[in-house]
């Protein structure tokens, strides 16, 4: 879905619609596992559910070669990161930043993910 984007618009548009589809999912599968298997196995079938999920999120990392990663973690730092902050806090220009890049062809924006003068890659 990710892959047709080509403006800020469709990419609100395709995380909204994924938002909303992933967050009927986990309930919707457990309840099929609770009507699919006897109580003794249900913990096992969860578990692997969950396992494969993990599996599958491993798995994407490892295919994913050309998006830059950003290991962005501070005490107290929650899912949303610093988002609810003014300004995003501190991760919002990083967020705003790629998104001109990928979205608009930013050239000064990518400087922060790629080149040289790369500002968050490794060993910098």
């Amino acid at each position: 879905m990710h892959a047709s984007v080509t403006n800020a618009s469709q990419f609100a548009l395709w995380r909204a619609l994924l938002g909303f589809a992933e967050g009927a999912n986990f309930p919707a599968v457990f309840k099929a596992l609770a009507a699919w298997f006897p109580p003794s196995q249900r913990s096992l079938a969860r578990g692997l559910v969950n396992a494969g999920v993990n599996l599958a999120a491993k798995d994407d990392f490892a295919r994913l070669g050309q998006v830059p990663v950003l290991f962005a973690w501070r005490e107290g730092m929650g899912h949303t990161g610093t988002y609810r902050e003014p300004n995003g806090g501190i991760l919002g220009p990083v967020a705003v930043s790629y998104l001109n890049w990928r979205l608009k062809g930013d050239r000064l924006a990518a400087r922060m993910f790629t080149g040289p003068d790369c500002t968050l890659c490794l060993g910098h």
